[in-house]
């Protein structure tokens, strides 16, 4: 089963900008000893995580796969300072404030059992609550664990027992993205959260993908960095609308971006370029009617020529994305337009855009949820057709409701149904493999071998379509 899902501060020149995968000081870290207190708190956290029913955590498919996890294939994050330091720390969650930050907490960990898929997955989170008694631990819904140390899971208090649902388990208790953990007295709210490699039998630490032009809140204050973000989409060209009224043409959105560097794929910029070149070189969509929205910038080379500034657009605002699909359906004369969204999302299947303030909590215009997806395309009736190629998790959730609204100009092929996780690249990966006349359907069905994708087409039989909008020929595998 798991074969299914393995597949600072200075900007310099901006035609010299490159991105990589590198180990990143700020978010991994490589102990040279390991105080017997983090090794404490991992090894009981790991038998938590275990003690509790699978099913009541999630999915079925994903709970089969859960079991078999080696601690060796997991990650593990702490924030922690030794005994002489007492600065404690605060915890935010993007969807909401848990009850147990009321407490500060002197130690934080999580547990990312599925280091290799895309941030839209179930982490577990810890806190560490120093010189309390039993009683008082468990007042706090915590379990005691010796040397007046108190391990909390966070929304622990906030979870249903044992007799209700998954699903009402999901909608409450669900943490699907990384925390921002941060010194109680930092204005700044600088991550501490930190991975560590081979920490108590836990494995190597992700990759992450570090951006040199990524600034923090810090940076933004203090020097003139941000400007560069609302100056990028000044500089990036608009879709240019076909001139001939009874003409039609093909245009393409593409929307990657992250909850903030830390929880980017590290597949997010190769997935959109691949799309791009392939949309325009095999697909024959113009480069001018193909937006991109990609990261906290927009800052991508798309052509790989060493021009970034005028090839993207931020994806770090909801409303980016909405004004260009009202654009399109509103001004021009579409006959395809095809739709691809490849990021981090939480448990209802709404994309986190990016930590755009650095507070840690998601407001209205840093997430995108399905209703919303929905409601832009319902306004779209102008396009003949609408095809979205969603590679993330939660991404039946979308499905369902693109499906209930019964929008007869819509197709959608999603790598996940409403409780499966996304890699953020197989299901990527066998479309990018289509040539002119592969029909959409027929990728969707050789990617039913490996994982749980689903679609919904409002056609009847005959109007299957390749990545371009035509027609495809039969149903036979043609890529």
């Amino acid at each position: 089963m798991l074969r299914c899902w393995i597949p600072l501060m200075m900007l310099g020149y901006w035609s010299n900008w490159s991105s990589r995968s590198v180990t990143a000081s700020f978010i991994q870290q490589n102990p040279t000893s390991s105080p017997d207190h983090q090794e404490k708190w991992a090894n009981l956290a790991y038998d938590y995580i275990y003690s509790i029913p699978c099913n009541k955590m999630m999915g079925r498919r994903s709970c089969k796969v859960f079991k078999y996890t080696r601690r060796s294939d997991m990650n593990i994050y702490m924030a922690y300072q030794n005994s002489t330091n007492t600065e404690k720390y605060r915890l935010v969650l993007p969807r909401k404030q848990y009850e147990s930050q009321k407490f500060l907490n002197d130690a934080i960990l999580a547990i990312d059992p599925f280091p290799q898929l895309i941030f839209g997955h179930r982490l577990f989170i810890f806190a560490v609550h120093r010189n309390l008694g039993q009683l008082e631990c468990r007042k706090r819904h915590g379990d005691f664990i010796g040397d007046k140390e108190c391990l909390i899971m966070i929304t622990k208090n906030e979870c249903p027992n044992e007799k209700d649902s998954y699903k009402d388990y999901k909608r409450r208790c669900d943490t699907d993205i990384l925390p921002l953990v941060y010194y109680n007295n930092d204005l700044y709210r600088t991550q501490q959260l930190r991975c560590y490699n081979h920490l108590a039998g836990f494995g190597q630490c992700r990759e992450v993908p570090l951006r040199d032009a990524i600034p923090t809140p810090k940076d933004c204050q203090n020097s003139g960095i941000c400007h560069l973000g609302r100056a990028s989409i000044k500089n990036q060209r608009p879709l240019e609308c076909l001139k001939q009224y009874n003409s039609r043409e093909n245009y393409a959105l593409l929307l990657s971006t992250g909850w903030n560097d830390q929880t980017m794929s590290i597949h997010a910029e190769s997935n959109v370029k691949r799309m791009w070149q392939a949309l325009t070189r095999v697909h024959n969509y113009p480069k001018k009617h193909v937006q991109t929205f990609f990261g906290n910038l927009g800052i991508i080379d798309l052509n790989g020529d060493g021009n970034h500034i005028d090839t993207a657009r931020p994806a770090n605002r909801d409303v980016f994305f909405k004004d260009a699909i009202k654009k399109l359906c509103q001004f021009c004369n579409i006959y395809t337009l095809f739709i691809y969204m490849n990021s981090p999302t939480i448990s209802d299947g709404s994309i986190l855009m990016w930590d755009h303030d650095g507070r840690g909590q998601a407001d209205n215009y840093e997430r995108f949820s399905p209703s919303e997806i929905v409601n832009s395309l319902i306004r779209c009736k102008k396009a003949r057709l609408i095809v979205l190629l969603v590679d993330q998790s939660y991404a039946g959730i979308l499905v369902k409701k693109i499906r209930h609204a019964k929008l007869d100009n819509v197709a959608v092929y999603a790598a996940t149904g409403v409780d499966d996780y996304s890699d953020g690249k197989s299901f990527t990966d066998h479309f990018l493999k289509a040539n002119t006349s592969s029909c959409m359907y027929n990728i969707y069905t050789n990617t039913r071998k490996t994982m749980r994708s689903i679609f919904y087409e409002p056609f009847n039989g005959n109007g299957k379509v390749s990545m371009s909008g035509l027609p495809c020929n039969s149903y036979v595998r043609n890529f």
